[in-house]
């Protein structure tokens, strides 16, 4: 009794240590029949016309039927072989047949029950066996009905030489509603061979978002922005977290939500302004980042006509908005018109930061399909007041038609490129529908409207995006994002001012540049801790002008630049 006790207790010990595998059932269990007298349809196999195929009994002769290797009236053993070198194929095969006018473009299908917005793997061996020629297809799907015509989705197989077997593999999600699918099967004028038919269920983990890129600001179209959020297999709820002035809702979603999907709304409440900042999605290990950009009091939200899509009653022309250009063709948001400029949502490949954006851009062009070619300038308006400094930026992209131009934007009293220049920038566009981000700060001379301009150096088609004119009066000279320690401003003769907050006694460098590049003065003065005031030594004339503050060759963050 004592030995028979000592073995059992090494038995239980040795059964726990032991690592427990789950083993995946294949759902479509069944599928190749019960015996040897069994015909597909007695086991739930159906076909669009279903009265009119031959139904055979297993390793019977003719019609749609199983067929076993090695035995009379089933497939000779070794006859069918892989295309991988594996060995010939000895399971049970079923013979799909369209090769009879009756039937040729009908519907296997096959029910299996499934689970609502779930991924499933499917796997088979598969060959033409005659009545064709090599290169056949054979198309799988899933199907909320028998017919196939619903698919879901479905992927195409293409066979090789006769009798020759390849394995395809087949990934599908279903849809938001759980219960009874079709596996689906449709083919060439020809019989098949399917083998090892195995579904399962993915035990994957995955979480995705519908946007990676998003842009707020004040204007009707911009202020909320929605996107789906979708997890499977999850156990642990998704967090959603902003920075300050984004609002989430909902703020969490739980696994069994996230299965088929959640719109989150993030409201932006225009406090404050963000660059490059980013929501965060996490579950367990699992995250997600949504990098976002928010500009406030956006003093040209209307740029992008406030996402207007109306067509026929009011057309969402970009003229209806601001824009104008004499020597091109206008036409309504989303139209496919060839030679036009429009508004255009969710641009084909376009991208931002790697990121597919998912925003408005307006197609802007000087090729062939403007009228007066590269002599064309779109003009925006804008109402400034003087003593003030404004940032212009956006998000700029070479298109087509073309090479990538360099884009001149300017802003002047005029609705031309014609007398003063208030601000002139230089944008290099890259590769093609990739945007690349830019901003300017100037100042002007006098209240009133005054225009934006843009003029491209060689033919193309462009695309502007998230368009913004922002007040940065009394901001640090930072505000320039493409020359950190470059602030552009107008001056029209005046001395050009900046107050500096020193930490501690030392040298600092100030260096004013015209429109030209060209260096028109510079002084090095030593300042004390504190709030110092550092100015030009003369008055400058009117014109733009770039003031760059240094500090052993850094950017002074702490200094403001004053008119």
């Amino acid at each position: 009794m004592r030995k028979l006790f000592t073995l059992i207790v090494i038995s239980i010990a040795l059964t726990t240590a032991m690592p427990v595998f789950a083993i995946v059932p294949n759902l479509l269990n069944g599928w190749d029949g019960n015996g040897a007298l069994s015909k597909p349809n007695d086991v739930g196999w159906l076909n669009t016309v279903t009265a009119t195929i031959p139904w055979t009994v297993a390793n019977g002769s003719g019609g749609c039927r199983f067929r076993d290797s090695g035995v009379t009236g089933g497939y000779t053993a070794g006859s069918f072989t892989y295309e991988s070198g594996a060995a010939a194929l000895t399971s049970r095969q079923l013979m799909f047949r369209w090769d009879a006018t009756a039937y040729s473009t009908s519907y296997y299908a096959y029910p299996v029950t499934l689970e609502a917005c779930s991924s499933y793997t499917f796997t088979f061996d598969y060959c033409y066996g005659g009545s064709g020629s090599a290169g056949l297809t054979l198309t799988a799907g899933i199907s909320s009905t028998a017919s196939g015509t619903d698919r879901l989705s479905s992927k195409i197989f293409t066979t090789t030489t006769a009798s020759v077997m390849r394995t395809g593999t087949y990934t599908f999600t279903t849809g938001t509603l759980a219960g009874t699918y079709y596996m689906t099967f449709n083919g060439a004028w020809a019989w098949f061979g399917v083998s090892n038919l195995n579904l399962v269920k993915s035990t994957d983990q995955s979480l995705n978002v519908s946007k990676l890129y998003m842009f707020f600001d004040n204007s009707s179209d911009n202020v909320a922005k929605t996107f789906n959020v979708q997890g499977g297999g999850l156990t642990n709820t998704i967090s959603l977290t902003a920075p300050t002035g984004i609002t989430l809702v909902p703020s969490s979603i739980t696994a069994a939500n996230a299965q088929c999907g959640v719109n989150v709304t993030a409201t932006f409440d225009n406090s404050k302004h963000i660059t490059n900042d980013t929501i965060y999605l996490t579950s367990g290990t699992l995250t997600k980042k949504i990098v976002i950009d928010a500009i406030k009091n956006n003093l040209i939200g209307s740029w992008d006509g406030n996402g207007d899509t109306v067509t026929v009653v009011t057309p969402s022309l970009p003229t209806k908005y601001g824009w104008a250009c004499s020597t091109v063709n206008w036409a309504a948001a989303n139209l496919s018109t060839v030679g036009t400029c429009r508004y255009f949502d969710s641009p084909a490949n376009y991208t931002y930061n790697g990121f597919p954006y998912l925003g408005r851009v307006l197609y802007a062009r000087w090729d062939g399909n403007n009228t007066a070619g590269m002599d064309g300038v779109f003009t925006y308006p804008m109402t400034l007041q003087s003593g003030k400094s404004y940032q212009f930026g956006g998000k700029f992209a070479y298109n087509s038609n073309g090479s990538a131009p360099v884009l001149r934007v300017g802003v002047y009293a005029t609705a031309d490129t014609t007398g003063t220049a208030y601000s002139i920038q230089s944008i290099q566009t890259g590769a093609a529908l990739s945007l690349l981000s830019n901003a300017k700060v100037f100042s002007v001379p006098a209240d009133g409207t005054y225009y934006l301009t843009f003029k491209a150096n060689t033919l193309s088609l462009n695309g502007l995006a998230d368009l913004y004119l922002r007040d940065v009066t009394g901001i640090v000279s930072g505000v320039n994002q493409q020359k950190m320690s470059e602030v552009s401003v107008y001056a029209q003769n005046k001395h050009i001012a900046a107050t500096v907050n020193m930490s501690a006694t030392d040298e600092v460098e100030m260096t004013v540049f015209n429109v030209q590049g060209i260096r028109v003065y510079s002084s090095k003065s030593v300042l004390t801790a504190g709030v110092n005031r550092i100015q030009t030594s003369a008055m400058l004339p009117g014109g733009i002008y770039v003031v760059r503050l240094l500090q052993k060759g850094q950017v002074l963050t702490t200094a403001k630049v004053i008119l």
